[in-house]
């Protein structure tokens, strides 16, 4: 009786212990699955802040004082927007803008010495250059003396593309767009890229808003870009701006991007 009460304690002793260290082995685990899980959460939230920093950087580079202005259709249907608006009045109208100009956008190919380049082919009007703070390699920005003529402003890249060791292309060259050549007055320095710009200066070339109709038959507006004057209220300035714009408009709206507000809104999503 007592070499059974033994050999079952003993049993039971035995038992204990593998258990103990069975369950010890998993605690450990456990513990390592927790503190591995923790890591990647931490992980996680880190990456996504520095993200949203480095995303509130790059709007910020882009510049708080700007704006930017489109016009969706008021109704469904193909409703073409105009071509032309009065920027100078809208200017006069709202207090504060420093500089205001339009884009008319389209697509192509540009052909120099036998060779194609695919670029933005933008009308503008001459206020776009400090508007969205074009930087000039060489030459000159397009001037109101332009309208009527066969000028454009190349970016870097496409300038890049279309020259060749040996064969660069310089000042005063011409590229040929459809059936007509325009005479290269100015080529723009590398630019940065502006997230919230409806076009990328490194691959376009910009001509008179008034000669868009010798490459496209139907030119329309797509956005207006305001910059403002230092210490200037941005949302009062897009209120007023929304407002000027409205009046010569009838079948399209005006929508406003004001960049510092997306700014704010990822500074406070990283805060979280």
């Amino acid at each position: 009786m007592s070499l059974r009460v033994e050999q079952s304690l003993s049993q039971l002793l035995h038992e204990a212990f593998v258990s103990l260290r069975t369950l010890g082995k998993r605690s450990v685990l456990a513990l390592l699955g927790i503190v591995i899980g923790s890591s990647s959460v931490v992980a996680l939230i880190n990456i996504g802040h520095n993200a949203a920093v480095d995303a509130a950087m790059i709007f910020k580079d882009m510049g708080t004082d700007t704006l930017i202005a489109q016009f969706p259709a008021k109704r469904s249907g193909n409703l073409s927007m105009r071509a032309h608006l009065d920027l100078d009045a809208v200017r006069s109208a709202v207090p504060g803008i420093a500089h205001i100009g339009a884009l008319s956008l389209f697509s192509g190919p540009i052909v120099f010495h036998g060779r194609t380049a695919n670029a933005n082919l933008v009308g503008t009007t001459p206020a776009i250059h400090e508007a969205m703070r074009l930087v000039l390699r060489e030459g000159r920005f397009l001037s109101p003396f332009d309208a009527n003529e066969t000028y454009a402003v190349i970016g870097d890249q496409v300038a890049q593309v279309l020259g060749a060791p040996g064969d660069p292309l310089r000042l005063g060259d011409r590229v040929r767009i459809h059936d007509y050549l325009f005479l290269i007055v100015g080529i723009l320095h590398n630019q940065p890229r502006a997230m919230l710009m409806p076009v990328q200066a490194n691959e376009s070339l910009f001509i008179p808003a008034e000669g868009m109709r010798r490459i496209y038959a139907n030119p329309q507006i797509g956005n207006v870009i305001i910059r403002a004057a230092p210490g200037q209220d941005m949302e009062r300035i897009a209120r007023q701006t929304a407002v000027a714009l409205q009046r010569q408009l009838t079948d399209h709206s005006v929508d406003i991007t004001v960049p510092q507000q997306m700014i704010d809104g990822m500074t406070r999503q990283s805060r979280t």
